[in-house]
């Protein structure tokens, strides 16, 4: 058995703020829809799989700057976007690619025009296909 918690709209304040401090030291698969946008910091956690589409840039931005977030004894984190070719959701990608990790804080930046350089600074993401 792999330890995991669920939030959903009917977890209690004081129930979510409990599971969110355990995520990353007792457990670590979260499920959680929305939380990753709103004001918890986590960032002992490092890996986070997006799955709910969306094309704002700043709940994007929220749920990876979750697991992005520098604490000693984490070099790296990954965020793994599962979405759908040719759909809407490529919208996901592309608002993805925008938000970077820049000196231990996170930035976004709009997209580097076509046929333009990236932003100084501005990480390569690779597209991986099945």
């Amino acid at each position: 058995d792999v330890p995991a918690q669920t939030i959903h709209n009917g977890v209690k304040p004081r129930e979510r703020q409990e599971i969110l401090e355990s995520w990353g030291k007792d457990y670590f698969p979260l499920l959680s829809v929305h939380t990753l946008e709103i004001g918890y910091d986590v960032p002992q956690v490092g890996i986070a799989i997006i799955i709910a589409s969306t094309s704002n840039m700043n709940q994007v931005a929220q749920r990876i700057g979750r697991v992005v977030r520098k604490v000693d004894g984490k070099d790296q984190a990954l965020v793994y976007v599962v979405y759908v070719s040719g759909t809407k959701d490529d919208n996901v990608l592309r608002v993805v690619k925008a938000a970077i990790e820049k000196d231990g804080e996170r930035a976004v930046r709009a997209p580097a025009a076509k046929g333009k350089r990236p932003a100084h600074g501005q990480k390569t993401l690779t597209k991986f296909s099945s």
